[in-house]
C-alpha cells in the first residue's frame, strides 16, 4: 500500500464541517479535495412545514435529527421555540446548535455522551464517537427518562430532511406512538464541478484513495457521481480499492454492499482518520 501521505482524499461530509475537515486534512500535508455528497437546501414545502409547526405544542416530543435540522426549524419559527415541548437530540452537534438558536428554555433529551453520528455529523458538528452515539444511544436516554417519569410519549414530530433515521421511527411506532414525519430541510445530490473533475482525472491513475464518508446516503452519491465520469467503470474501480473511512457501523455495511472491500469505522476527526489511513 502507498503511503497515506502519496494517496488522494475525498472528503464526502457536507457543510462547513465537511470543508473545515478538508482543510485541517490539508494543513497535516494531505492532499486533500473537498467533495460534499450533498447540498443543503430549504424545506421542500415551507408553508406546509409552518402549518405543521404551529401545532408544535400539542406534540410530547420534537426529535431534531441534526445540527441542519434544528437550524432550519428554527429559521421556520422564527427562533421560538414552546418550552413546554421537549427536544430529542440525537448528537453534541445537535445539542449546541438548540441551545445557539432556541436558547436554554426547552428541554432536551440527548445520550449523555452524546456526539453527532451518521446523518447529524453528515451536517455540521463536532466530533464524533460511533460507539457512544446515533438513533441507538438517544433511544436508550429516552428510554431511561420514561422510567424515571412514568410517561412515554405518544405524539411523536420527527424533524429531518426528507428521508433518513427510519430506526428511530420504527421503534417509536414498536413502542405505540404516532410519528409524524416533517422535512424541514433537503439534502440534493451534488454534482462534481469542472475543478472537482479535473483533481480526480489528475490522480486516478495514481494511488488508489482514501475515502472519508460521514452517511450512508453519500456512498450512492459519490458513485453517481462518479458515473458522470469519463471511464466511470474504471474510475469506480479505482475508488473501491481505496480505504474507506465510515463514521458509523451502518455506512461501513452500506461501503461494503456497494463494493468497497477496505473500510474501517473511525471517529471524524482530522488525527483519528489519519491514523486510521495507513
Amino acid at each position: 500500500m502507498p503511503p497515506v501521505a502519496d494517496r488522494p482524499w475525498l472528503v464526502t461530509r457536507p457543510a462547513a464541517a465537511g470543508e473545515s475537515l478538508t482543510a485541517a486534512l490539508r494543513a497535516a500535508g494531505c492532499d486533500a479535495r473537498w467533495l460534499p455528497a450533498f447540498d443543503l437546501g430549504p424545506a421542500p414545502d415551507p408553508q406546509a412545514a409552518r402549518a405543521a409547526l404551529a401545532r408544535l405544542a400539542t406534540f410530547d416530543l420534537a426529535v431534531l435529527v441534526s445540527p441542519a435540522a434544528v437550524r432550519a426549524t428554527a429559521a421556520l419559527l422564527d427562533g421560538r421555540w414552546p418550552s413546554a415541548v421537549p427536544i430529542g437530540a440525537v448528537g453534541r452537534g445537535t445539542v449546541d446548535a438548540v441551545r445557539a438558536c432556541f436558547g436554554a428554555a426547552p428541554t432536551v433529551v440527548a445520550p449523555a455522551s452524546s456526539e453527532p453520528t451518521e446523518d447529524s455529523a453528515d451536517e455540521g458538528g463536532g466530533r464524533a464517537d460511533p460507539e457512544a452515539s446515533g438513533s441507538e444511544a438517544f433511544w436508550d436516554a429516552l428510554t431511561q427518562r420514561t422510567v424515571a417519569t412514568g410517561r412515554a410519549p405518544r405524539e411523536v414530530l420527527l424533524l429531518r430532511a426528507e428521508q433518513g433515521r427510519d430506526w428511530l421511527r420504527a421503534h417509536f411506532e414498536a413502542a405505540g406512538a404516532r410519528v409524524t414525519l416533517l422535512p424541514v430541510y433537503r439534502r440534493v445530490a451534488r454534482d462534481w464541478d469542472s475543478d472537482d473533475r479535473a483533481w480526480i482525472a489528475a490522480r486516478r491513475h495514481g494511488p488508489a484513495p482514501v475515502l472519508v464518508v460521514t452517511s450512508s446516503e453519500a456512498v450512492d452519491a459519490l458513485l453517481a457521481a462518479a458515473d458522470t465520469m469519463p471511464d466511470a467503470a474504471a474510475l469506480r474501480a479505482w475508488l473501491q480499492r481505496g480505504r474507506a473511512l465510515a463514521l458509523h457501523p451502518r455506512i461501513v455495511e452500506r461501503l461494503h454492499a456497494a463494493g468497497f472491500g477496505d473500510v474501517a469505522c473511525v471517529p471524524c476527526v482530522a488525527d483519528a482518520l489519519q491514523a486510521a489511513a495507513g
